[in-house]
């Protein structure tokens, strides 16, 4: 950054208001590339102008060419407006994360013959929700392994309305529905049928693969090969369901985890999402070179917390149909942020939401299990990185390329 520019940008950040809002930083070609939000506009601006900073905020701050403010009556309206913007705008410097309707739900509809579906709403309905789920995969995944172990059905049919009307479809024919359809089931067997869903749902697995290998080895005596085949099957299904939601906790807790390490040069994360004494599922996060749990010395040498660690816990749970009352977290996030955050996801939940670094016990196990899973999803994305990569440059070689793609377009011309 020039002698000039920086005076320049010095001298307007100076007559700024010590108020709270948000700033937009823009580079030479008006483009957006950082949004963030102070108690104090001023001191906040002014001290991306002086003194020395870490690698990626001095490269933001020399590509800084212009500014923006707006003004806000409280931190929790800058902090809704801060990542409004962020929405809006992408900008190149900030924390990218996806948006909330990535996160599905599985649920249980209500009624005398519950359904069960993949949806991304969480209503007040009668329904049981269980996530959520990290992707839309995984919650498919999961439906398809209890309709094809339990017999669910899958088909669009409606029930009771259309029990007996036409000849069970294809799924029933081939072992994968139990056919509710043929009027063959009452509601009571259903139920039960269902209840043993909801139980693997919550993680309580153990119950169910006991019963199912009960009755495997009892076809197998009877000679029903066929039948225990698709008990051996349903066996092997259930049990590595059961694996991936392992128990942490009491049967009734209900939290959020989340935890960050130092990976390569920067740092990475990972979200457990723990229902019913279970972890439902996780989510990971690269954050590359940004240090989303330092803090910078505002102009008087004090902490500024207006800090990327509270606009990653912010942003993570913006839009969000569910956030649970407790979100454990492993790294402190200052008193200031802190009360504007726990303000600010109240009033997203409806409900009462608590932010807890914990110092010892369960909490502290957990965070600590987290953090190791963001370190292994982060090495084996690299891993993952350098296969691609020498593969590529085998392509190169093979191709006789100059340089390696980046971009390889394949086009199906068979038709």
């Amino acid at each position: 950054m020039s002698d000039e520019r920086l005076l320049r940008l010095r001298e307007k950040a100076s007559k700024l208001p010590r108020s709270p809002g948000v700033y937009i930083m823009e580079n030479s070609q008006g483009k957006v590339i950082y949004v963030g939000k102070s108690r104090s506009l001023r001191d906040r601006v002014y001290q991306y102008f002086v003194g020395s900073h870490d690698v990626k905020t001095e490269k933001m701050a020399s590509s800084v060419h212009d500014f923006r403010f707006i003004t806000c009556q409280t931190e929790i309206e800058s902090l809704a407006l801060e990542n409004s913007l962020i929405k809006q705008h992408t900008p190149r410097y900030n924390i990218k994360l996806k948006d909330a309707k990535s996160y599905p739900y599985l649920r249980f509809t209500a009624g005398e013959y519950p359904r069960l579906e993949v949806t991304r709403t969480r209503s007040r309905d009668g329904a049981t929700y269980f996530g959520p789920y990290s992707g839309i995969s995984t919650a498919y995944a999961v439906k398809e392994t209890l309709e094809r172990t339990l017999g669910l059905p899958s088909c669009k049919r409606k029930f009771p309305e259309d029990i007996g009307r036409e000849r069970p479809c294809m799924y029933y024919q081939t072992g994968r529905c139990a056919g509710l359809c043929t009027g063959d089931i009452n509601p009571m067997e259903y139920g039960a049928t269902v209840a043993m869903a909801k139980e693997i749902l919550r993680g309580k697995t153990a119950g169910v693969a006991r019963e199912l290998e009960e009755r495997m080895m009892k076809c197998a005596e009877e000679e029903r090969f066929e039948e225990a085949a698709r008990c051996r099957d349903s066996l092997a299904a259930i049990r590595k369901l059961g694996e991936r939601q392992k128990a942490v906790g009491a049967p009734d807790a209900e939290c959020d985890v989340i935890a960050f390490a130092a990976a390569g040069k920067g740092e990475c994360a990972a979200v457990f999402y723990i229902r019913g004494g279970y972890i439902n599922d996780s989510e990971h996060f690269v954050f590359g070179d940004t240090e989303i749990t330092g803090f910078s010395p505002d102009a008087d040498g004090a902490e500024d917390k207006d800090s990327p660690l509270a606009a990653f816990v912010m942003s993570l749970y913006q839009g969000r149909e569910y956030i649970p009352g407790l979100i454990l977290i492993s790294e402190e996030i200052g008193e200031g942020d802190l009360a504007v955050l726990e303000e600010y996801l109240t009033g997203l939940a409806g409900h009462k939401v608590t932010l807890r670094t914990p110092q010892r016990g369960d909490g502290v196990r957990l965070c600590e299990m987290a953090a190791e899973d963001a370190v292994r999803h982060f090495e084996n994305r690299q891993q993952k990185m350098r296969r691609e990569e020498k593969l590529l440059v085998s392509l190169a070689n093979l191709l006789r390329l100059e340089v390696v793609p980046e971009r390889i377009e394949a086009y199906d011309i068979s038709n």
